[in-house]
């Protein structure tokens, strides 16, 4: 039975592949995100609400759900190799461009749990986190197709956990960094700090421009404009964070997500190792 105050959903991939390419990493390296990030798996609940729910369940429930997920849960994952294909996307004027496709391979019927020992969830919060559970289609890429639901009883052994700081490596495993959600009240903070060193920034640049074009330093003044558009320029919260585009922030030149911090999590070595299978 799973004890009180632990959330845990289960996830299968019915084509038994798992493609995900982690945030720093290019498609060609043949990088596989494994465990599925945190960051990755609240952006799929809340696309699916969008997309699906967004008239059957209220925003302050998905907020809710989502703020309490912020917490890096432990996975308990299934035995896996990896695999790839290589094909060629067309570019323009008849030229082509070679892509490899990594993934993980996963029997179709083995699970992935994902634990949060901390998290209880309220009956209402619970209902609507099995609605977005069932309408969840796929995870990481289009292809990558997942049925998910809220497991009945606790990982009887989690083998892949987020590592304390300071802790030493457990025998047999190995550091993975991926992408967790700040706790709520944490990105608000560090919003408003970023807000301020870029009203500085932006103050320094209006006192160079005065001074270059001969003017007093009194002239250089943050207007409701530069306000406004320094306000606009990072997510009002938490939850906002989340619904940023990955390809609008690359561009941007952002290194990470606004509202995400890397965690270390121990994982087994031998995490992608081909098992052999008796013959006869």
């Amino acid at each position: 039975m799973k004890r009180d105050g632990m959330l845990a959903i289960e996830m299968r991939f019915p084509a038994g592949k798992y493609h995900a390419t982690p945030w720093n990493r290019q498609v060609n390296e043949g990088a596989v995100e494994w465990p599925p990030s945190p960051w990755r798996i609240q952006r799929a609940l809340i696309s699916t609400w969008y997309h699906k729910l967004e008239t059957e369940i209220e925003e302050n429930i998905i907020r809710r759900i989502i703020e309490k997920l912020s917490t890096p849960p432990q996975f308990s994952l299934p035995p896996a190799s990896l695999g790839h294909t290589r094909h060629y996307m067309p570019l323009y004027r008849e030229a082509t461009t070679m892509v490899i496709d990594t993934f993980a391979a996963i029997d179709s019927e083995s699970r992935l749990i994902i634990a949060w020992p901390e998290v209880d969830l309220s009956s209402e919060e619970k209902s609507a986190l099995s609605m977005l559970l069932a309408q969840m289609g796929y995870l990481g890429r289009a292809e990558s197709w997942v049925e998910a639901r809220l497991a009945e009883e606790a990982p009887v052994l989690v083998n892949c956990i987020p590592l304390q700081e300071g802790s030493a490596m457990p025998e047999g495993f190995e550091s993975v960094q991926t992408l967790v959600a700040m706790p709520p009240q944490e990105y608000l903070s560090w919003r408003k700090t970023k807000l301020e060193k870029r009203k500085s920034r932006k103050l320094a640049e209006l006192h160079d421009a005065a001074k270059t074009n001969g003017k007093s330093d009194d002239t250089a003044k943050l207007k409701k404009k530069d306000l406004g558009e320094i306000e606009q320029s990072l997510p009002k919260d938490l939850f906002r964070a989340l619904h940023a585009d990955t390809g609008d922030l690359k561009k941007a030149g952002w290194s990470q997500p606004p509202g995400s911090v890397w965690v270390f999590y121990a994982r087994p070595r031998s995490s992608f190792e081909v098992m052999p299978h008796d013959t006869i």
